[in-house]
């Protein structure tokens, strides 16, 4: 391993370093955070507020219901009936109910009798909304997670990723991205045309290769030097010694002028595929950012953070529950009902 590869594992893992006493020192802070959130509405220094909203929210919650279950053709009837039988009152906030009169009944909405049951009603109605929000950030976690599995594991397999038997690759280097006019065989042979080449820094495609018989002259493979390092240039000699019958291959970059020392004369166990056809530029450009120092930083970070705002709102929102059901019986306990009793009409009013 070289000094530059070793200094660059020692900045990599410096880095991860600090950016977990980055993300630990920001966990202690959101939890500080929400100990004292906690302590506050615990303590009911926000209990004017939460009660207004109660209050507010509890006629809402009436006037939306009756409103959603009185028929316009039921109150043109009892406007233009005669009979003392049937009644309109009319309530808080202007909120419009109907009672039973007589042995005749008058459609009334079904609203909670209670603030209580209005907020866990209301609850579970936005139920879904909690689910989705779950969801959300579920969906986070599982990119993040499948990010920094991606990025490992490109990182780790020297850019290189094995399918059954399918390679992926980033391709860093430019060597295939233009034709180099000293390379007469790419003219002769047609391939010069921008499909033809590689663009540097594209997540592309290698299927293994079973055979020799397999190889092609001209075709792009992949295959690794003498350091174990993945190539990605074009086939453009196979030479068989006519005496131990070992066949061997010359590669060559499009955009090089020669081959290189390690291209010369290559192996076919050192093949590792051939050039499918599959090529994402932004895929590996993708994939070469996360992968990277800064990469991985980014999403560790990311995730750490998320998780330690949503632990913590978390706790913020079980203590807001807590106190507004016990302001929401507070309420209730201060409510003056009259009850409609069987074969009598009796006005509600409900004072919040």
């Amino acid at each position: 391993m070289s000094g530059q590869e070793i200094l660059g594992n020692v900045a990599f893992y410096v880095s991860i370093a600090v950016i977990i006493g980055l993300a630990l020192m920001f966990a202690i802070l959101f939890a500080i955070y929400g100990f004292y959130k906690v302590k506050h509405i615990s303590y009911g220094h926000e209990d004017k507020k939460l009660e207004d909203s109660l209050r507010k929210k509890y006629k809402d919650i009436i006037k939306k219901r009756a409103e959603e279950d009185l028929k316009i053709s039921d109150v043109e009837h009892f406007k233009n009936a005669n009979e003392p039988d049937y009644v309109m009152l009319q309530d808080m906030e202007n909120v419009k109910t109907f009672v039973l009169v007589g042995e005749k009944q008058v459609e009334q909405p079904s609203e909670p009798t209670t603030v209580l049951e209005a907020i866990f009603e209301e609850k579970r109605k936005s139920k879904k909304y909690k689910v989705m929000s779950n969801v959300f950030f579920a969906i986070f976690y599982v990119i993040f997670l499948c990010f920094f599995a991606v990025a490992l594991t490109f990182r780790l397999n020297n850019q290189e990723v094995y399918i059954g038997d399918t390679t992926l690759v980033t391709v860093l280097t430019g060597s295939m991205e233009t034709a180099n006019e000293e390379n007469d065989y790419l003219f002769d042979e047609g391939l010069t045309d921008p499909e033809d080449q590689i663009t540097q820094y594209s997540l592309i495609g290698l299927n293994r290769v079973h055979e020799q018989s397999e190889m092609k002259l001209y075709n792009i493979y992949g295959f690794k030097n003498n350091d174990g390092v993945l190539i990605i240039h074009r086939l453009i000699r196979i030479y068989t010694n006519p005496e131990t019958g070992i066949t061997t291959y010359m590669f060559r970059g499009d955009a090089n002028t020669e081959s290189l020392g390690y291209e010369l004369v290559v192996d076919f166990d050192q093949i590792v595929g051939e050039f499918n056809g599959f090529e994402n530029y932004g895929l590996g450009v993708l994939i070469i950012y996360v992968q990277s120092n800064i990469g991985l930083i980014a999403i560790l970070a990311a995730f750490l953070f998320l998780l330690s705002y949503q632990i913590t709102e978390s706790c913020i929102e079980k203590a807001y529950d807590k106190r507004i059901q016990e302001i929401a019986k507070e309420i209730d306990a201060k409510k003056v009902i009259l009850d409609i009793r069987s074969k009598k009409m009796k006005r509600v009013v409900e004072k919040i």
